[in-house]
C-alpha cells in the first residue's frame, strides 16, 4: 500500500514548524529528535516517519517503494530540493561521495560470531606450537580442523593474539629424519595433501615438497651404524 498523508495543509504547517529554513536553496535543518539512523523523525498518521521522507511526500509526491536520498549529504536536511527518490545503491554512492559512509567495525578473533576458538584458546595454541607441538595434535585437542591451526601458526588467523609467532621460529625447523621422509612419502602415496602432512608432522610445506621430489633423503637417527 502506498504511503499517504492525511490533511496535507495541516501536515505542511506541522512540518514547517519543525524545520529551520534560512533560504529555499540551503538545507532545511530538522530541529527535533532523530532516530538511531541519524535522520529526523516525527509522528504523523499514527506512525513514526522520517522527516526527510515526509517532506518529499508533502512537496513532491508519493515515492512509492523507493527510498529518499540526500543530494547534499546532510541527514538532518528536509529541503525537498535536496532530496530524490532512489535506490539503496545510489544512496551508498552518495555517502561515499559526501564522505559520510562509516564502515562497520572490523571484527577479529572471538568477536566474529562463528569463531571456532576464543582468543585465549588461540593464544594457548600459539604457545604450544612454539613449544614444538604439531598442528594435528592441537587440532584434535581443540576440536578444530588442521587447516585452522595451520592458519594460526602462520599468523593468518588470530594475528592480534599474543604470542605472535615470529618468522625466525618457523625457519628453525628440526632436522628431517629418514623415518619422517618415509612417512611423508607414504602419506603422499595415499593421497594426502602436502599442507596437511606438513601440519601433522610439524614440517613446513617446502620441506614436504622437497621430500616429494627426492631432494631430502633424511638423516638417520641410528648411531654406530
Amino acid at each position: 500500500m502506498k504511503d499517504r498523508v492525511t490533511d496535507p495543509a495541516a501536515a505542511i504547517q506541522y512540518f514547517l514548524e519543525r524545520v529551520e529554513i534560512t533560504s529555499l536553496e540551503h538545507c532545511w535543518q530538522w530541529k527535533l529528535s532523530t532516530g538511531s539512523h541519524g535522520y529526523g523523525q516525527l509522528f504523523w498518521d499514527g506512525r513514526v516517519q522520517t522527516a526527510h521522507r515526509f517532506s518529499y511526500h508533502l512537496f513532491r509526491g508519493d515515492p512509492g517503494k523507493l527510498q529518499i536520498n540526500h543530494k547534499c549529504g546532510n541527514k538532518h536536511c528536509c529541503n525537498p530540493a535536496h532530496l530524490y527518490a532512489g535506490t539503496q545503491l545510489e544512496n551508498f554512492k552518495d555517502m561515499l561521495q559526501h564522505g559520510t559512509h562509516v564502515p562497520p567495525p572490523l571484527l577479529k578473533g572471538e568477536q566474529i560470531g562463528n569463531a571456532a576458538l576464543t582468543d585465549q584458546q588461540a593464544s594457548e595454541i600459539k604457545q604450544t606450537l612454539l613449544a614444538g607441538s604439531t598442528c594435528q595434535a592441537l587440532a584434535t585437542q581443540y576440536g578444530v580442523s588442521v587447516s585452522t591451526v595451520s592458519l594460526i601458526s602462520r599468523n593468518l588467523r588470530y594475528a592480534h593474539v599474543e604470542p605472535f609467532i615470529p618468522q625466525s621460529c618457523k625457519r628453525n625447523r628440526p632436522t628431517v629424519t629418514v623415518e619422517q621422509v618415509a612417512e611423508v612419502k607414504a602419506r603422499l602415496a595415499e593421497g594426502e595433501t602436502g599442507r596437511h602432512i606438513a601440519c601433522a608432522l610439524g614440517l613446513d610445506a617446502t620441506t614436504v615438497s622437497r621430500i616429494k621430489y627426492g631432494r631430502i633423503k633424511g638423516k638417520s637417527t641410528r648411531h654406530g651404524a
